[in-house]
């Protein structure tokens, strides 16, 4: 919801930001499929602090990398990085069809400017 937030700078009318968020959320496991499964293997940058500072694995450490393997179904080498993408990965596809639902949902809404149109004329009778 973010991204909605950040587009409304623009002067974005809410229905046309849903419209981009429907977009994105249809993309992006697109693009995930396009990248090979280890993609985030060989990384050198480390992003977790636990890791960072005191070279210490945390419970999330290797999530990303289980994730993408997961998306890829070589659940083998998901359950090698982290045994949480179990649970965490079906979790993540149970929250893109709902924000998905609720943006296709919103973005088929008429757009505040019609809405406000049509208060103004209902207010004048």
């Amino acid at each position: 919801m973010a991204f909605c937030f950040f587009l409304s700078f623009f002067g974005m009318t809410i229905t046309k930001r849903y419209r981009i968020w429907v977009l994105t959320l249809l993309v992006f496991p697109i693009v995930l499929w396009i990248l090979p499964a280890d993609f985030f293997d060989e990384g050198g940058l480390i992003l977790c602090p636990s890791r960072f500072l005191f070279g210490i694995n945390c419970s999330g450490c290797g999530l990303t990398r289980a994730v993408m393997h997961m998306h890829h179904f070589d659940f083998k080498a998901a359950w090698g990085f982290n045994f949480w993408s179990v649970v965490f990965y079906p979790f993540l596809v149970y929250l893109w069809f709902r924000w998905l639902a609720v943006a296709l949902v919103k973005s088929k809404l008429p757009d505040e400017e019609w809405m406000n149109r049509f208060h103004k004329k209902s207010r004048s009778n």
